[in-house]
């Protein structure tokens, strides 16, 4: 688990980049912006959780908009299989 603190510098561009393990995103406060590779483009906002799993290929960005805590949780990707109950 890591918890990052981007700080309150306001816009920030951020670089292409790809996630460096599969792991979900809770976003504790602040906002974002998020775009991968396809175009496809989400404005996280605090109480959102995404789940990250970009590790190959073009990646994504992260435009950072004013004071922002994150918090990742690494998983396993056969953890997040559902199981119907018998």
């Amino acid at each position: 688990m890591t918890r990052r603190d981007y700080g309150d510098d306001g816009y920030a561009p951020g670089v292409w980049h790809n996630g460096p393990r599969p792991q979900l995103g809770f976003t504790l406060n602040g906002c974002a912006e998020n775009e991968t590779g396809d175009g496809t483009v989400t404005r996280p906002v605090a109480g959102d959780m995404a789940y990250i799993d970009d590790v190959t290929g073009a990646g994504h960005v992260t435009r950072g908009q004013g004071d922002r805590w994150m918090l990742f949780v690494t998983v396993a990707p056969e953890h997040l299989r559902s199981t119907p109950e018998a």
